[in-house]
């Protein structure tokens, strides 16, 4: 998901800066996604979409667990924990909202 991503914002003209932002913050999203959603052990799905418009970049992943995600405290040395830190730091805005079947989770670039 992440190569694709990657190869449709530069066909489509993004600049780079903004290409590997989206690229760290997609595989953010969507490792949380994999590595959060409880759904009994069962193969779930994962998607990723993304909006391109002359307001920025909007990245979106669902998943079907309705938990939203939470951030937490996290030591220096702590090798996890940290995701939603780097989408605050990185993206212009994000959230979650719960959808029909589970959640997406959400951000903006400039």
């Amino acid at each position: 998901m992440r190569r694709r991503l990657i190869e449709t914002l530069r066909v489509r003209g993004c600049a780079e800066p903004t290409v590997d932002t989206a690229a760290l913050l997609a595989t953010e999203l969507l490792s949380n996604a994999l590595k959060h959603a409880d759904v009994g052990g069962e193969p779930f799905p994962v998607r990723l979409d993304a909006y391109w418009n002359a307001c920025g970049l909007t990245i979106l992943v669902t998943d079907p667990d309705p938990r939203l995600p939470v951030a937490s405290d996290t030591d220096d040395d702590a090798e996890n924990g940290r995701g939603l830190g780097l989408l605050q730091a990185l993206a212009t805005r994000w959230g979650a909202c719960h959808v029909a079947d589970g959640k997406a989770v959400w951000c903006q670039i400039a």
